[in-house]
């Protein structure tokens, strides 16, 4: 835990504890907004089930506080409370039905459930109601490629590709996408291109590691091999079958 976000943590608390001994107290929206970003900082640590507790106490004081009730979704979701995190989605898309935040937090809740079909309509609508948007995009992709339709999803990729993506963390997954791809479609030497820039921007990614050692040994390419080897073996210097591989 950073000592910033403990300290932060500590100062609400105090807060809370403070105005709460008043002989004003703190009103419902002070108390609502307090509560909110005790949340916030929470789910910052990955406290999720404490973030839980905190935005629905924030609720409590303030029905109407949106950011709050999305954020509890955000905490389900974290802890893969995915039926909870629906039920506080459609309620907020029944006010607003064209919102593509909620549209897509949606849909990623029914992507973990499975439901690929269903995830992949919603995130449809995402794009028709929001065409830039290239996390839908990229999502979309994904699900494709997921149900085994690999040329449709590399085309969707090429056309996210083609635009300028600001967003390096995209960039990443959308390289990282590509890469395994090709990569399980046993065309290495175009995986190793995508699997490598990962490489250079995620060198801790083990499972990219993996399918671009694979794939550079495939290909013959064994001096990459080695190099991609070595580095998984500073995450996992007991990996007996890779060092046998090696």
């Amino acid at each position: 835990m950073k000592k910033q976000q403990l300290l932060r943590l500590i100062v609400i608390h105090l807060l809370i504890v403070f105005f709460s001994g008043c002989a004003g107290g703190l009103s419902r929206r002070e108390a609502a907004r307090l509560y909110y970003n005790l949340g916030n900082a929470y789910l910052e640590i990955g406290k999720s089930d404490k973030a839980s507790e905190s935005y629905l106490k924030a609720l409590e004081y303030d029905r109407k506080m949106k950011i709050a009730s999305f954020n509890l979704a955000k905490a389900y979701m974290d802890a893969e409370k995915y039926s909870d995190a629906i039920t506080i989605l459609d309620s907020m898309l029944e006010e607003d039905p064209a919102n593509v935040i909620i549209l897509s937090a949606k849909a990623f809740c029914i992507f973990r459930f499975g439901n690929f079909e269903k995830a992949y309509e919603l995130y449809e609508k995402v794009i028709e109601i929001d065409p830039a948007n290239a996390e839908a995009l990229y999502n979309s992709a994904v699900i494709k490629s997921e149900q085994g339709n690999n040329s449709e999803a590399l085309e969707m990729l090429t056309k996210l590709r083609s635009r300028k993506i600001e967003d390096e963390k995209l960039l990443i997954r959308i390289n990282y996408a590509f890469g395994e791809i090709y990569y399980k479609t046993d065309q290495f030497e175009e995986a190793i291109k995508y699997l490598d820039y990962v490489k250079e921007k995620e060198p801790e990614n083990i499972k990219n590691l993996n399918m671009l050692f694979d794939s550079c040994v495939k290909t013959r390419y064994f001096s990459s091999a080695v190099r991609a080897g070595e580095q998984i073996l500073e995450f996992e210097p007991d990996n007996k079958d890779l060092l046998f591989d090696m």
